[in-house]
């Protein structure tokens, strides 16, 4: 198999029927581990999957948004590498004090996760950016992380 069908059938764009992650499951699990990317992280949630999720056998990677039960993700999904997809409009608009307030509800629910900062607006400010990293390093030496 290419390496490129490879990493194609590692990453699965959600949401998901039930009869394709049991197709998943017959044909690709002997393949390297299940990564989950999930289509539903800038306006609705991820909790109707997240018990789906939680059935797939060496799960490695899942991501959603701060619209998902985060702490519930967390407790079913212990072993896989969380990331919690935070979004651009919300970068570019929300104050600094509101990101960090988002960032502590992860620090706080979903950790340990990383950040992904997808998609940023061409015209969003680099100090957004290097604030938002600023608030993960703050989050990080408070011991929440």
């Amino acid at each position: 198999m290419s390496s490129r069908l490879l990493a194609a059938a590692r990453t699965v764009l959600l949401p998901m029927p039930a009869l394709f992650l049991a197709l998943w499951r017959i044909r690709f699990e002997s393949f390297a581990p299940p990564q989950l990317i999930s289509s539903s992280w800038v306006k609705t949630s991820a909790d109707p999957d997240v018990p789906l999720y939680a059935t797939i056998p060496n799960l490695e990677y899942v991501d959603m948004g701060l619209n998902s039960n985060l702490e519930k993700a967390r407790r079913l999904l212990p072993a896989p590498r969380r990331a919690l997809m935070y979004t651009s409009m919300d970068l570019a608009n929300k104050s600094m004090d509101a990101i960090y307030e988002d960032l502590e509800q992860a620090a706080s629910n979903y950790a340990p996760c990383d950040i992904v900062l997808a998609d940023k607006e061409s015209g969003t400010p680099d100090e957004r950016v290097l604030g938002v990293i600023g608030c993960c390093e703050k989050l990080s030496r408070r011991g929440t992380v």
